[in-house]
Formats: structure tokens, C-alpha cells, sequence
């Protein structure tokens, strides 16, 4: 697992890049063709195993485990990301490269934090996916009070609880 804001994962596809134009001649041509491969499997739906990878028999082993190891991401399984969009070509590359679901997520910290989410079979770029699944919430009855604390105690505003997937809060009788 490896989240991650979009910051990072540009670098990380600079990184690559870079080292693929500095190695040039033979490592550029089998890096270009294991990219090129794996991104027509991805668009036409081929080599998927119905998790959000994309695999290539040949060039995963040839070409992408080196690149993997090389970053120590050789056992990664998903990665996310939020905060800020995310290239569709860096996310793209990122699927082909690494293999592995990209997800990227939309949210906000003060409300709930992950409001949607891409599915991980879903390859399409420029969009944060479907509404995530989240409990309702609803303000704590004053009869809820505790206090652990003179501060909450003393708390003139009500404390707010999960109170489940759209139910409502019933009194403790």
C-alpha cells in the first residue's frame, strides 16, 4: 500500500523517465516497448486479472520487476492518491509501470475525509471516481453528554457521533 500526494508520484515518473533517456540505446527501445505494450493492454483491456492490474507475461519480468526493485516498491499492491489531480499520463504511466491499481481520491479533512474514490478496476483517468461508501452523521443528544474531563464537561456545543449508515439516533432510554 502506498499513498501518496500527486507531488511525489510526478517526481517518481521524472525519476524513471530520466533514467530512461540517460540509459539510452537498448534500455530506452525495451523500456519504450514494455511501455507501449502494457498501455495498449490497459486501453483495450487486455492482460487485466480483474483487481486493477495490468500484467505482461514477458515484459513485467524483463523490464518493469528491475524498475520496481530498483525503488524498492517490488512488493507494492495499491497505490492512492488525493490532495490535488494527478496527470492522466503520470497515472497511466504509473498502471503500466508498476503494475498495480492507482486509485486517486477526493475529500475533505474537516467533513469526512475520503468522499469518493476511483474503483480499482476502473482505468479511466480525470475523474476521483464514485461517492465512498460513509456512516451518517448526526449531532450527539445533550442526554449523550459525558464527562470525562472538566473541559468536556463544561462544553457548551454538542459532540458529534457516527451514528451508522443512514439510520438515525435514538435516546438510551
Amino acid at each position: 500500500f502506498f499513498p501518496s500526494v500527486p507531488r511525489l508520484l510526478h517526481r517518481i515518473y521524472d525519476k524513471i523517465l530520466g533514467g530512461v533517456n540517460e540509459a539510452g540505446g537498448l534500455k530506452k527501445a525495451l523500456f519504450t516497448a514494455a511501455y507501449n505494450a502494457k498501455v495498449a493492454n490497459l486501453r483495450a483491456g487486455e492482460g487485466q486479472a480483474g483487481d486493477g492490474t495490468v500484467h505482461h507475461a514477458l515484459w513485467d519480468r524483463l523490464v518493469f520487476s528491475g524498475v520496481k526493485k530498483k525503488l524498492g516498491l517490488d512488493r507494492l499492491k495499491v497505490m492512492i492518491t488525493g490532495s490535488a489531480p494527478i496527470a492522466a499520463n503520470v497515472m497511466c504511466f504509473l498502471r503500466a509501470v508498476f503494475g498495480v491499481p492507482v486509485l486517486e481520491g477526493y475529500g475533505q479533512t474537516e467533513s469526512a475525509a475520503v468522499s469518493t474514490v476511483t474503483m480499482p478496476d476502473d482505468f479511466s483517468t480525470g475523474h476521483v471516481g464514485v461517492p465512498a461508501p460513509a456512516p451518517a452523521l448526526a449531532p450527539a443528544p445533550a442526554s449523550w453528554s459525558h464527562s470525562c474531563c472538566s473541559r468536556c464537561a463544561n462544553a457548551a456545543s454538542p459532540e458529534v457521533s457516527s451514528v451508522g449508515a443512514g439510520t438515525a439516533a435514538a435516546a438510551p432510554a
